[in-house]
């Protein structure tokens, strides 16, 4: 048996307020777009979570938000406060403590801490630009099995970027 983890940078945020807090910083109209694209890809690739846990940065949630919109997802989400300013292995951590019942897990953050989670699990270097997804697969029964040296494989990499441009 093996388990799913979708590794998801937030979207495309704003800086047209310099005032806000960075946590503050919303989508902005790229962003929003692409969120509902990546929703929409989600579904259609059978690739939603049952499990989604998001930083509590307003730009993470807000992706999140529009997904879940576009792709009807009724799944369980959660906010973490170990997807903002955290490291690789504190997200792995917030993985590895996730119910057994979930069997395919997305967590929305941020860079460069996702590129470097998707590097410590899989051994590979990838890009993840906002609102990239990378899809790895698990070779554990039970998510507490996750570890300081997971051995898991990248399976794909989903980009808002390389989808059709129905809403732009």
């Amino acid at each position: 048996m093996t388990r799913e983890l979708l590794i998801m940078r937030h979207c495309k945020s704003s800086w047209s307020d310099s005032g806000l807090p960075d946590i503050e910083r919303p989508l902005n109209a790229r962003g929003k777009a692409d969120a509902a694209r990546m929703g929409r890809l989600l579904a259609q690739r059978r690739l939603l979570p049952t499990l989604t846990i998001t930083s509590p940065a307003k730009r993470a949630r807000s992706t999140l938000k529009r997904i879940a919109n576009a792709a009807e997802y009724r799944g369980d989400t959660q906010i973490s406060d170990a997807l903002y300013e955290s490291s690789p292995l504190s997200v792995l951590e917030l993985v590895a403590a996730v119910a057994d019942d979930h069997q395919r897990v997305m967590i929305i953050g941020h860079n460069p801490t996702l590129e470097e989670l998707v590097r410590l699990m899989t051994g590979s270097v990838v890009a993840l630009p906002t609102g990239t997804i990378a899809c790895l697969s698990l070779p554990i029964k039970h998510w507490p099995e996750l570890t300081a040296r997971p051995t898991g494989a990248l399976q794909s990499v989903l980009s808002p970027a390389t989808q059709p441009d129905q809403d732009r």
